[in-house]
């Protein structure tokens, strides 16, 4: 609150992003002045400075007759900026940014009852002011009657994945191919594990065989940038996991060096983060694969969207019991169905069929893995 003494490195915030809550400390010591963001304000932007630190033992006060410059910490960002106090200009005081406000909003400031020090206007009052004058907004439909229906709110990650979603599915041309899998020998091993202590799940070892179809087919670990296309050397793969308010996708970075009981352990810890909200950006960003599995929901096949600007994601449907052919004869088999999305711009069919194959081959043969 405005006039609370904070130390270097002490947590003052969180700013919660797409995919995750991140602690906001000071930079130095000092008196906080004036908040400009209120707690709970969306779409707040980089760089736009949400409070005033004063120097300890400075007057706020004394600032409002006097330009001053205070060092304004940045909204997810380390950065130290100035910004200058308020004035009085003999006719009313007011901090610049609720001048800014008033005139963006079509307020006259002389009409306001300041809350600041010695009467002056923040930026708090004017938007106290506009929302007070606002009409309520409703949104209601012609065809049904009202408590027919209810408006939700979505979660800022989750506008944040429908404006990325649209934007993958109307720029990028997804070139989609599905294969079978046997995974029986594959749960076999696995049920052997478990009952030696292994903890290791069916979507570890997809994870695990992606990353080294993807290192045996390097053409299908790449990105498109605008007519070049960068290949990279490790699988960095991301694993989609519902979290609260829809879906995260942190990273098993250099997969394809790990085992899989180190990443089914990495995953564990990154899915038990996400679930928190903790994620650190470097735990999120990036990657140059997507594994989204929906077989556990029962799901037996989906067609993911690619995660850009990655150029590849692979939908894992549900393993189940289907009846296959063998030699001419009819036998049970436990079937799981994938199904690749790839970016067409910069992957074709025969670099589709290379990694679907080398990936059939690792998850058939689980000795490989």
């Amino acid at each position: 609150k405005p006039g609370d003494t904070v130390e270097a490195g002490q947590v003052i915030a969180e700013i919660e992003t797409d995919k995750s809550v991140l602690e906001f400390e000071a930079i130095q010591a000092g008196v906080i002045g004036e908040i400009l963001v209120a707690a709970g304000t969306q779409e707040v932007k980089v760089d736009a400075v949400i409070a005033t630190l004063l120097e300890p033992g400075e007057d706020a006060s004394a600032q409002s007759a006097t330009p001053a410059e205070v060092a304004a910490p940045a909204a997810a960002r380390g950065d130290h900026k100035p910004v200058e106090v308020s004035r009085t200009d003999g006719r009313v005081k007011a901090s610049p940014s609720a001048r800014r406000l008033a005139r963006e909003a079509g307020v006259d400031i002389a009409t306001l009852t300041g809350t600041g020090p010695r009467g002056r206007i923040v930026a708090a009052d004017v938007r106290a002011a506009t929302e007070s004058a606002a009409a309520p907004v409703t949104v209601a439909s012609s065809e049904l009657p009202a408590g027919e229906f209810e408006d939700v709110e979505q979660t800022v990650l989750q506008k944040t994945m429908a404006r990325r979603m649209a934007e993958s599915k109307a720029t990028v041309p997804h070139l989609y191919a599905a294969i079978d899998i046997h995974v029986d020998e594959l749960l076999a091993r696995r049920k052997a594990l478990k009952s030696a202590g292994g903890s290791a799940t069916l979507n570890d070892y997809v994870v695990r065989a992606v990353a080294l179809a993807l290192r045996d087919t390097p053409d299908m670990n790449v990105q498109y940038l605008d007519g070049v296309v960068r290949r990279f050397r490790d699988a960095d793969v991301a694993v989609a996991v519902a979290g609260d308010g829809g879906l995260v996708t942190p990273i098993v970075r250099a997969a394809n060096t790990r085992s899989v009981n180190q990443i089914s352990a990495e995953i564990s810890e990154l899915a038990a983060l996400a679930g928190k909200k903790r994620l650190r950006p470097e735990q999120y960003e990036g990657g140059t694969f997507t594994v989204s599995n929906v077989g556990m929901f029962g799901v037996t096949q989906s067609w993911p969207i690619i995660n850009t600007p990655q150029a590849g994601i692979l939908g894992v449907g549900r393993a189940e019991p289907t009846p296959v052919v063998d030699d001419g004869a009819l036998r049970l088999s436990t079937v799981m169905k994938v199904t690749l999305a790839a970016d067409h711009r910069c992957i074709d069919g025969g670099i589709v069929g290379a990694f679907l194959g080398s990936l059939k081959g690792y998850l058939e043969q689980p000795e490989r893995l």
